[in-house]
């Protein structure tokens, strides 16, 4: 396939579309000189040894240029009563020969600036950029612009919950289905969510429950919550809950089924704004009314608590009410519990628990609990839940930069 050039800002780029993957190089042409330019293309009339892409380490005055793969310098002359140099001299630094004078004016200190233009000629020279497209993760987007996070930062989760769309950011995909007070159920796109759709049928002076928070990660592992009592808010009066969030009020909860197969090494990333309490945020258990084995956030305990059986991963640092927390917690299965939060230095455990965390043993999803037998629920709203059967501590300050400058959260 033949080279392309596209223009970018004015600019020239030329890119062989073969070589378009991994870490490939592209030539930029045409960009303009000026003050910062260390990199010239010369031709002088009648001595082409002369001739081609001369470099400096220095700008302006202080500039003296070298020619790439020969002989010639370009040195300044004369100069001015303000000490900007106005002559340049082009010659050959072996034997001399030629030296052709460059003859500025009393205002110009660049050698692209003469009045003599006839003798050389000094154009842009082209640039060798090299891209990597081979990273596998993004770092960072700019404030309130995150990239879908299952598509274009690192897919390849177990679940994920959260009221934008991870994979579309247009919004196209369904969220939530949502029970209003005065009567019917119905599914709402993300951007259904954030357009005034979802609160325009909920309708003004209504509330507007979570029946079905949908997984977006494609395994079908969406959290239901059958009875309308225990169903978290969305819409309180006809507006969106705070936080773009969905308000747990520590009597509601979801839970995700059938998720066994899962294995023992999980990784959890959780937004969430607590109101009182401290209670699991999410987490991965027993349905099982007398299961104790489990693995989740909790938010308003201490990094002490941090294990793989009865308690559960949670912040390292206080947790603050009616502040946004982002925290990540791992296991590695029985012996190897890590936790941070806002992308922060992992806190680790390694107590052995051998056969007591077993994945068969986590089959499933708990938002707003902790596990079948526990009574006690998270007061306060989650944002975003993203769970991945796999370590993604090589990965985690992607996911963890992408969700906070989704949310703003500082």
């Amino acid at each position: 396939m033949a080279d392309r050039t596209l223009t970018v800002n004015g600019q020239p780029f030329t890119f062989n579309r073969d070589r378009f993957a991994g870490v490939r190089t592209m030539t930029v042409t045409g960009k303009p000189l000026d003050d910062n330019t260390t990199s010239i293309q010369v031709t002088v009339a009648g001595h082409a040894d002369l001739d081609g892409k001369y470099t400096t380490s220095g700008v302006g005055t202080a500039a003296i240029w070298l020619q790439q793969g020969g002989n010639g310098r370009i040195e300044s002359g004369g100069y001015n009563s303000e000490g900007d140099y106005i002559d340049w001299v082009f010659r050959d630094v072996n034997d001399g020969d030629p030296t052709v004078t460059y003859y500025g004016t009393q205002t110009d200190d660049r050698p692209w600036k003469p009045s003599n233009t006839g003798i050389v000629t000094i154009t842009p020279a082209p640039e060798t950029v090299t891209v990597d497209r081979t990273a596998q993760v993004i770092d960072s987007d700019r404030k309130g612009e995150s990239r879908p996070l299952l598509s274009k930062v690192v897919g390849g989760a177990a679940a994920a919950y959260s009221l934008r769309d991870l994979n579309d950011k247009a919004g196209n995909n369904k969220v939530v289905d949502v029970r209003r007070s005065s009567g019917g159920e119905q599914a709402f796109l993300a951007k259904e969510v954030s357009n005034g759709t979802l609160t325009a049928w909920v309708g003004a002076g209504n509330d507007g429950f979570v029946a079905k928070w949908y997984d977006q990660s494609g395994n079908g592992h969406h959290a239901l919550q059958p009875t309308e009592g225990s169903q978290p808010k969305i819409v309180s009066s006809g507006s969106l809950v705070a936080d773009n969030a969905i308000d747990f009020d520590g009597s509601q909860f979801l839970q995700a089924d059938s998720v066994a197969g899962m294995g023992s090494t999980i990784s959890i990333f959780e937004a969430s704004v607590r109101d009182s309490g401290g209670a699991a945020v999410v987490s991965m258990g027993s349905s099982a009314s007398t299961g104790n084995t489990n693995f989740g956030i909790i938010e308003g305990g201490t990094v002490s608590n941090v294990n793989a059986r009865n308690t559960t991963s949670v912040t390292t640092s206080a947790s603050v009410s009616g502040t946004t927390r982002l925290t990540f917690g791992v296991t590695t299965g029985q012996t190897s519990t890590k936790v941070g939060a806002l992308g922060g230095t992992l806190s680790e455990n390694t107590s052995d628990y051998g056969s007591d965390f077993t994945s068969g043993e986590l089959d499933t999803i708990f938002l707003g609990k902790l596990r079948a037998s526990s009574g006690s629920l998270f007061n306060g709203r989650i944002r975003e839940a993203i769970i991945y059967n796999s370590d993604e501590t090589a990965n985690h300050l992607a996911i963890v930069a992408n969700i906070k400058n989704q949310y703003d959260i500082s």
